[in-house]
């Protein structure tokens, strides 16, 4: 998948503006949605969304 694809040979942009750690983040995050098939859904106790809205 794309996703995997990604996290698998991250882009020029994301290593050069993530440090070590939030890069390992991003790919749990990209192995666990290749794993489960599909974006995980909102936790029901935050907002789905940037706030304040810009």
């Amino acid at each position: 998948t794309d996703i995997q694809r990604v996290a698998d040979d991250m882009p020029e942009p994301f290593t050069q503006w993530l440090d070590s750690d939030e890069q390992a983040a991003f790919r749990r995050r990209a192995a666990a949605v290749v794993r489960l098939g599909r974006y995980p859904d909102p936790d029901p106790n935050f907002r789905p969304y940037p706030w304040p809205l810009v």
